[in-house]
């Protein structure tokens, strides 16, 4: 089973990633990499 979790985020915070998301980037860290296992710059223009 997978764990799904989410992190909150001000609202400014927030606006700002969606005004220039090239400037930001997802960082994911699980235990056998700690450092981070997936990085995925953010982009504008995508959905989905």
């Amino acid at each position: 089973m997978r764990k799904i979790l989410a992190a909150a985020a001000p609202k400014a915070t927030i606006e700002k990633i969606e005004a220039n998301p090239n400037a930001y980037y997802v960082n994911i860290h699980n235990a056998k990499y700690p450092a981070g296992t997936l990085r995925g710059q953010l982009v504008a223009g995508m959905e989905g």
